[in-house]
């Protein structure tokens, strides 16, 4: 974030002169991300194009799950900033090997069902079908931080919405593949109440999810929707 307007936007919208620290926390093929570091604490911010549909989803979940809240929303020229609340701790990526497997997997599936949960008779984000839950929409180890051995949120929102469950589970899987290997598909399955699941219907779940996300980015190019791709899953 180098650019002294956008600093200085931060420190209105917070209320403070001192920024002691800012830090670029992930490379996306359209957004930046900082942690800023403050008197008063620490905070995301998103600057990018078409960040407004992860800003109303973030306002809408407030309450309803362990989110990031909204501090700051500019939209200005094409390009967005939004100013969220940190939370702290690492994600479930990071913690590969410094955890049980059978606790990443028994926590993921705890979360999938937490967000799964979440009333949608007022959602305003996608058609309702006679299958349909709330979803991530991205249900990838990254987006999902804990604190010690505990859940502490979930970030990472642009994408949530009205869907059905196997879009998140195959997201899941996807990323259990591709941080552990493959050993942990068919377990978190089970763990997460999928009956008798097998390692055939894993590999249909990878393969879901690559292609749902080559679609993402062909709709992207065109110009028709919003997805960040990150560089680690």
């Amino acid at each position: 974030m180098e650019n002294l307007n956008n600093i200085l936007w931060v420190k209105k919208i917070l209320g403070t002169k001192e920024i002691s620290g800012i830090e670029k926390i992930r490379s996306a093929e359209q957004n930046s991300v900082f942690k800023i570091e403050t008197d008063l604490g620490s905070y995301i911010l998103k600057e990018g194009p078409n960040l407004a549909g992860e800003k109303d989803r973030l306002v809408w979940l407030e309450g309803k799950l362990p989110t990031p809240k909204v501090v700051g929303w500019q939209e200005q020229s094409g390009q967005d900033m939004l100013l969220m609340t940190c939370i702290e701790g690492d994600d479930l990526a990071n913690l590969v090997r410094k955890i049980p497997t059978e606790k990443v997997v028994q926590i993921l599936a705890q979360t999938l069902h937490m967000i799964h949960d979440t009333d949608i008779s007022k959602c305003p984000f996608g058609e309702k079908t006679a299958d349909s839950v709330f979803i991530h929409g991205d249900a990838c180890l990254p987006n999902f931080i804990l604190l010690g051995e505990q859940l502490n949120g979930i970030i990472d929102l642009g994408n949530a919405g009205i869907g059905t469950k196997e879009t998140d589970l195959a997201a899941a899987v996807w990323s259990l593949n591709y941080n552990y290997g493959p050993e942990l598909g068919v377990p978190f399955l089970e763990t997460y109440g999928v009956p008798s699941p097998t390692e055939e219907y894993a590999e249909e779940l990878i393969l879901k999810y690559e292609g749902d996300w080559s679609e993402r980015f062909k709709e992207e190019e065109n110009g028709e929707t919003r997805n960040e791709k990150k560089i680690r899953r």
